[in-house]
């Protein structure tokens, strides 16, 4: 009788999952921001990317061959060991959004609530099917990378979207506002703009690989006398280039590997500017 692995195989992915959270630096202090009534919902949407990327980080590194049968990840055990983790994820971006939101409300004594989007299981299923659809390790674990991110991204997504829909139908006045991440993408630096609730384009919602752009709302008694409706609506010239720019699911291999190749670009400029301050600080603390 073959010995079922993916009991073990669970316990492994949530240590190291819980393990990645717990040394993420930016966490204690968007909790900081919590705890002071300053954090917003780009700080709930900064959440979920971390998120991800724990569930991302946790996944590869118990998904690898020599943990595996055959050094297969077959279907049934892709589904019994990613959709859980992402089930967690669901719940912990819902669960930060949520009390993000309460400090939001309680400031302006709003006393509605919030909603929750289904957990959508469509969806993940249709990623563990590409996860599983080859036999090739190597291939099925490209999903488990920045796929992985961009569904925890979506699951706010979903929420900013179901709470925008809730508001607006509860006579308030809902604004959907997508904000361009700091070197983004000419399509993403186009589509960065406020649309009333229903108006939006459905591009809003999109994410290309390695996108942290960041799409919220504002939904209270105030909106009208902080942003003028002329602030709310894209600039033609936006919508313009946006048009002529191809979507991130409509992008060739070359386009999307051009969009890649800057993300990690980015990535590396971040990263070598922390190493010179880190060395900078230790320069200056021996003078």
């Amino acid at each position: 009788m073959a010995v079922d692995i993916v009991p073990e195989l669970n316990e492994k992915i949530t240590v190291a999952f819980r393990s990645r959270l717990m040394r993420n630096r930016r966490l204690p202090a968007i909790s900081r921001m919590i705890e002071a009534g300053t954090a917003t919902l780009d700080e709930a949407h900064e959440f979920s990317a971390i998120v991800g990327e724990a569930a991302s980080g946790a996944l590869k590194s118990v998904l690898v061959g020599e943990n595996l049968p055959n050094g297969t990840l077959y279907r049934n055990i892709a589904e019994r060991t990613v959709t859980p983790l992402l089930e967690e994820t669901y719940t912990l971006v819902n669960d930060e959004a949520v009390q993000i939101q309460q400090l939001l409300d309680a400031a302006e004594n709003i006393g509605l609530g919030s909603v929750r989007a289904d957990f959508p299981r469509d969806r993940i299923a249709d990623l563990i099917d590409k996860i599983s659809e080859d036999l090739d390790i190597e291939i099925a674990r490209r999903w488990l990378g920045e796929p992985i991110v961009n569904n925890s991204e979506a699951f706010f997504d979903d929420y900013v979207k179901a709470n925008a829909s809730f508001r607006q139908r509860s006579g308030m006045e809902s604004r959907i506002i997508r904000k361009a991440e700091s070197g983004a993408c000419k399509w993403c630096r186009a589509l960065a703009g406020s649309w009333e609730y229903g108006d939006e384009p459905r591009e809003v919602y999109a994410r290309h690989e390695f996108c942290r752009c960041s799409t919220t709302y504002v939904a209270n008694r105030r909106a009208q006398s902080v942003w003028s409706k002329k602030e709310w609506e894209l600039p033609k010239e936006q919508l313009s280039i946006m048009r002529q720019t191809r979507a991130p699911d409509e992008m060739t291999k070359e386009e999307r590997a051009e969009v890649i190749a800057q993300r990690e670009k980015d990535a590396q400029s971040v990263i070598d500017r922390r190493e010179y301050l880190k060395k900078r600080r230790e320069l200056f603390s021996r003078r």
